[in-house]
């Protein structure tokens, strides 16, 4: 159904993102792998940044190192980590809603937030978005098993995290952090910290801060590399647009918890806006609405106490995903981290982790009511709202114009359950069923991905993906020797494949010195050739030009061989850092940045072989405390008593 529903078993399945920069740079990143390469640096947008940062992480992402250990990826193994990430999404919400409610409403939540139309929607055009919105559940149990005590708590935290950056989307991972953090911290206090002895409650944030650091000692290869390019400015790291609000949603978006509403992703108002899809199925719709009508009948319980708390926390998040005139900038100073990323309407997966997480709390207060009232009411009011969306226009309903009907088979379904006499078991049975025919029925009807596509996000057939993953590998020992010259743009999808460095592309990783310059006229004269000889200035000499041949050009080392008649000053054009180890004729050399912050260095007359090797201080310790903290993680995730939910 995912597959399907995501439109991953099409001759092109690869959209947008996944076909601009996640796939190219996944077979980058497994090709440098298996001929024998560090991935640490991208030359072939920009000029070159780094390739191992909070921004693109992927070398140390436990995803795409093991699914490379396979082969160099191609779109099946593409598709098999999409897939892969749907699977811990679904174990990692059932697990997060067993730690609340009855096993039946798990099981229905999970589904239903796994098969969510925003994650169908993203799957086959932003795998990162996936990747995060799968990690939400296992962070937030994590984070609450750690306050508690347990130390698993804690190795869920962290992997959680590893997970989210480096395979997740940074943006979505700001914003998502705050939100869940403060969530599970309030939710501890007001319902769990006066029921725990004070040992346990230091052991618990304890484990906590243990967790977050475990994080830090394995992600602190690209935590050092962030720091030491783009300093602490999140606006630098993520080139935030003039106006944070680009891209955000439509208060109508509410009305999507019960209806996918076939609007395309990438069609936009005028005023940027989009009424984006929360569907994750009716039944997480009504019984959103069922739990919050029972809150009057069950005011002073635990279970009511969790409800107004997600509730407090799902309203102003989907607030704060709207546009700048129903979001204002209110947000911006509530939250330190809204205003430095790019943000957008993708916020609703945080949206969606709420709604089906109340879904499962007012199926098990049904449960424990008989249910039939609460149906009944909750029933009605999710036909009324299909028949306002109806009669507003707001959706098009195209082939399900008999959506009304549709929504009053949950009614119908246990109505009929009732009558039969049936347990509850089968009875949640039937509602899980009944759920996953109904998003198998719908799943066609969620937003088009054809329509409104600008020319950059075409798809990367299955045929041609492959032939340019086989390109990859046929070359002298695994890279081409470039020309010395910079393209312009190739065709996105081919950047990374082709290995020709060029002067612009499609990536949220452009360096700050680069950065600098977009708008400069002599941007092309900078960066328009890898190495030429350049006056006091930093700017290209154009009647003298050093005879240069490139003779490799891989994501950790450049060997070039240049002739020159005379002394020079050599300009590479490629962002100056100390993580760049400079050798002339195997003589170790100083390089320094010249008045652009490109690397600049003295070359005597004759011909000489130049290497550089990108080595970032400390980085033999950095490997020895990742992987320390990756063992230390996994001692905690597989030692001592396994928790309740495990059992």
């Amino acid at each position: 159904m995912f597959l399907d529903g995501a439109r991953l078993l099409e001759p092109a399945p690869i959209y947008h993102d996944n076909g601009a920069l996640a796939y190219p740079l996944r077979v980058l990143v497994s090709t440098s792998l298996w001929h024998g390469v560090l991935p640490l640096w991208d030359h072939w947008t920009d000029g070159g940044a780094p390739l191992c940062s909070l921004v693109v992480a992927l070398p140390l992402s436990p995803i795409v190192l093991v699914l490379s250990a396979f082969g160099i990826y191609r779109p099946t193994t593409f598709l098999v980590e999409l897939v892969t990430l749907h699977v811990l999404a679904l174990l990692g919400m059932y697990r997060w809603l067993c730690d609340l409610a009855d096993e039946w409403a798990a099981l229905l939540g999970a589904t239903a937030y796994a098969l969510s139309a925003i994650m169908l929607v993203q799957a086959p055009i932003n795998l990162e978005s996936v990747a995060s919105q799968a990690m939400f559940p296992w962070y937030a149990l994590g984070l609450r098993q750690s306050l508690r005590g347990e130390r698993r708590g804690a190795a869920k935290v962290a992997v959680s995290l590893w997970i989210m950056f480096t395979t997740g989307y940074l943006g979505l991972n700001l914003f998502a952090l705050e939100i869940l953090t403060a969530y599970v911290v309030v939710d501890h206090l007001v319902i769990e910290h006066r029921r725990l002895e004070p040992g346990r409650r230091r052991r618990g944030l304890w484990y906590a801060g243990l967790g977050w650091l475990l994080f830090g000692g394995i992600m602190n290869p690209a935590l050092l590399e962030t720091w030491r390019t783009f300093g602490v400015d999140l606006g630098a790291i993520r080139q935030v647009p003039l106006d944070p609000f680009v891209g955000s949603a439509w208060p109508e978006s509410i009305f999507t918890v019960f209806w996918p509403n076939q609007i395309s992703p990438f069609l936009e108002d005028v005023d940027g806006g989009h009424v984006f899809p929360l569907y994750a199925g009716t039944v997480v719709g009504v019984l959103v609405l069922a739990a919050l009508s029972s809150l009057a009948s069950t005011w002073g319980t635990a279970r009511a106490r969790r409800i107004v708390v997600l509730v407090a926390f799902a309203v102003p998040v989907f607030f704060a995903t709207l546009t700048a005139a129903w979001g204002g900038h209110l947000f911006v100073a509530v939250l330190p981290l809204y205003g430095k990323v790019r943000f957008h309407c993708w916020g609703f997966t945080v949206v969606v982790f709420f709604a089906t997480t109340i879904a499962a709390l007012g199926m098990t207060d049904l449960r424990a009511r008989g249910g039939a009232s609460g149906w009944l009411l909750a029933t009605t009011g999710v036909v009324v709202a299909g028949c306002f969306l109806l009669q507003r226009g707001i959706a098009n309903v195209g082939t399900l114009a008999g959506y009304p009907q549709v929504y009053v088979l949950p009614a119908v379904a246990l109505a009929a359950s009732r009558r039969l006499r049936l347990a509850w078991p089968r009875r949640a049975a039937v509602l899980v069923a009944l759920t996953i025919v109904e998003i198998a029925l719908v799943a066609r009807q969620i937003p088009s991905l054809r329509e409104g596509v600008p020319p950059r996000l075409a798809a990367v057939t299955r045929r041609g993906a492959d032939e340019l993953a086989v390109n990859e590998t046929m070359k002298t020992d695994g890279f081409p020797a470039p020309p010395n010259e910079r393209t312009p743009p190739v065709p996105i999808n081919q950047q990374y494949f082709t290995k020709v460095p060029t002067i612009v592309g499609y990536s949220t990783n452009i360096h700050p010195t680069v950065l600098r310059l977009q708008f400069d006229p002599r941007l092309w004269d900078l960066l328009g050739r890898l190495f030429y000889a350049a006056d006091a200035s930093g700017m290209p000499i154009v009647d003298r030009d050093a005879d240069v041949t490139v003779r490799e050009l891989v994501p950790d080392r450049v060997v070039a061989v240049v002739r020159s008649a005379e002394p020079s000053q050599l300009t590479w054009s490629s962002p100056f850092s100390a993580a760049w180890r400079l050798s002339v004729d195997d003589v170790s050399q100083e390089a320094v940045a010249n008045a652009f912050g490109f690397t600049s260095f003295a070359l005597p007359a004759g011909s000489h072989v130049i290497e550089l090797r990108y080595r970032p201080p400390g980085l033999a310790a950095s490997a020895i405390l990742s992987a320390c903290s990756v063992l230390v993680t996994l001692a905690l995730a597989l030692g001592g008593p396994r928790d309740q939910i495990g059992r």
